[in-house]
C-alpha cells in the first residue's frame, strides 16, 4: 500500500497491481479499500488497476472539514496523478458521481468514464425547504410524511409508486402477516438504515426467515434477538457486489424480468451532464438520469 496526500493535505490510501494503462476504481459509500477485490484480478493481465479508500474510510485521513464534492474530486486527481496523471475511472454508487463531478470539470484527467448506479439525488439551495420540512415532520413523530417527502423531492422516487403505497398502511409487520395468511415474508431486505425499518424487517420474516441488512447504520442499535432466537433467523449484511451479482443483473435486464426502461427517464451525453443534473433538481417525475459518456 502506498500514500497519496490530496490537495488539503489529507493522506489517502492506495494499493495498485498490474501492468498497462491505469485504471482507477472508486467505491461506494458502503465501501473501501476492498472493495474492488472481486473485480480486479480480471483487470490486472491488461491494465495497471489502482483502489483507494476515500477520505473519511479507514485507512485512508478524514479531512479536516465537512467533506464535499470537490473534496471527492481533488482526491481522484490526487490518485490518477500517482498512477500516471490520465486513467480510465471506473466508479459504482456515491464513486460513480465522484467520478461524473470529475469528468464534468476535468475530462483531461480521465480517458474513459464507466459508471455504476450512481446516485443523482436532488441537491441545490432549492432543497433546503425540503429539509427543514422533513426534519420538522421527524420531530413532530409523523415519519411516513417524512418518508414520503424525502422520496419523492430528494430520491425522485415516481409519484405513481408512492401513490400506490396507502399513507395508512399501518404497522408493516400486521400486513405482512395478513398476506401471507399469518406465515411471515421469507426475505426481508433493510434499506432504510432506520431502527423502524429494522424493527419492522425482523418482524415480518417466517421462522427461519433471513434478514438482509443493505442499509448503512451510522451508529450501534438495538436487534430483538429474542426474535431472533424464537423464529431461527438468519441475519446477513451485504455491502459489496461480487461477479455473479452482476452476471445476474443483467440477465435479468436482458429477459425484462426487470422493467429497466420505467426507471429511466433520459439519457444525456457528457457534454449535458448539467442538463442532468438541473432536471433532478426541478423536480417533477424524474427518475434517473443516464450519463452516456461514450466518444
Amino acid at each position: 500500500m502506498i500514500d497519496i496526500v490530496s490537495a488539503d493535505g489529507t493522506t489517502l490510501v492506495a494499493r495498485h497491481s498490474g501492468r498497462g494503462l491505469p485504471v482507477v476504481l472508486i467505491h461506494g459509500s458502503s465501501g473501501g479499500l476492498d472493495s474492488w477485490d472481486a473485480v480486479a484480478p480480471f483487470l490486472v493481465d491488461s491494465f495497471e488497476v489502482w483502489v483507494y479508500a476515500r477520505r473519511g474510510y479507514a485507512p485512508s485521513g478524514a479531512g479536516t472539514d465537512e467533506k464535499s464534492f470537490a473534496d471527492d474530486v481533488a482526491d481522484l486527481r490526487a490518485v490518477v496523478a500517482a498512477a500516471g496523471g490520465e486513467a480510465h475511472v471506473v466508479g459504482a454508487s456515491y464513486g460513480g458521481t465522484v467520478g461524473l463531478h470529475a469528468a464534468l470539470n476535468y475530462s483531461s484527467d480521465i480517458r474513459s468514464l464507466a459508471l455504476f448506479e450512481p446516485p443523482l439525488f436532488a441537491t441545490g439551495a432549492a432543497l433546503l425547504p425540503v429539509l427543514e420540512s422533513y426534519a420538522s415532520l421527524i420531530a413532530a413523530g409523523e415519519v411516513a410524511a417524512a418518508t414520503r417527502l424525502f422520496a419523492e423531492k430528494v430520491a425522485r422516487v415516481p409519484v405513481e409508486v408512492l401513490d400506490a403505497v396507502p399513507p395508512d398502511a399501518g404497522d408493516v409487520a400486521e400486513a405482512v402477516e395478513e398476506w401471507t395468511g399469518g406465515a411471515g415474508a421469507d426475505v426481508a431486505f433493510e434499506v432504510s438504515g432506520s431502527v423502524p425499518g429494522l424493527a419492522a424487517a425482523t418482524q415480518s420474516l417466517r421462522v427461519r426467515g433471513r434478514l438482509v441488512v443493505v442499509a448503512i447504520h451510522s451508529r450501534p442499535v438495538d436487534v430483538d434477538l429474542f426474535r431472533v432466537f424464537w423464529r431461527e433467523l438468519e441475519l446477513l449484511g451485504a455491502r459489496v457486489y461480487e461477479r455473479a451479482d452482476f452476471e445476474r443483473a443483467v440477465g435479468l435486464l436482458a429477459t425484462g424480468a426487470i422493467p429497466a426502461a420505467r426507471l429511466i427517464t433520459g439519457v444525456q451525453s457528457l457534454e449535458r451532464i448539467e442538463a442532468a443534473f438541473d432536471a433532478l433538481e426541478g423536480g417533477g417525475e424524474v427518475m434517473k438520469v443516464l450519463i452516456d459518456c461514450r466518444p
